[in-house]
């Protein structure tokens, strides 16, 4: 298994010129910590979103046989999530986002970017991405199970999703 590269906030980052931060209401955001947090926020929900189509598409269009890649899949992209939210500097740039003068919502937006980075790093990334995997091939067999009326096919992944689970909590 080939080892991942070390991954800098800096080396995702839009160049200057085509960046442009647009707060609510269309406001310019004026500080930089905070605009650079909106931007690793951007990139987080957007695999987010990419792990959900995933997830859609496993429960719905693909085929049975599929499911380890889709799995290995979904469990890289939650890998990458976790790796960019528990990057070095970004403990850094959220405590100096916390200096900058922000208006009302951006603050409340800083909150909560503070909160879901406090639960993202909770958990080992391994583990997450672990849990993540086995999931998707748990809803995988659990189909296969509804559709023959075999419930004992879903029993050995579903006790492998309980393994998961505790190890998650």
């Amino acid at each position: 298994m080939s080892s991942w590269p070390i991954v800098r906030l800096g080396d995702l980052a839009a160049d200057e010129e085509s960046a442009i931060a647009i707060g609510p209401f269309g406001s310019r955001m004026k500080a930089d910590n905070y605009r650079k947090l909106v931007e690793l926020f951007e990139r987080i929900n957007s695999i987010e979103e990419c792990i959900g189509y995933l997830e859609w598409d496993a429960d719905t269009m693909m085929p049975v046989h599929g499911a380890v890649g889709r799995a290995d899949q979904i469990g890289t992209l939650k890998w990458v999530q976790l790796t960019l939210a528990g990057a070095p500097e970004v403990d850094g740039l959220t405590e100096a986002a916390c200096t900058e003068d922000l208006g009302e919502w951006e603050s409340a937006n800083l909150h909560l970017m503070r909160h879901r980075l406090i639960h993202m790093s909770c958990v080992p990334q391994k583990v997450a991405s672990a849990y993540s995997r086995q999931a998707s091939i748990c809803r995988s067999a659990w189909r296969q199970a509804r559709a023959e009326a075999d419930f004992q096919v879903v029993l050995p992944n579903f006790r492998a999703l309980i393994s998961q689970l505790r190890e998650l909590a």
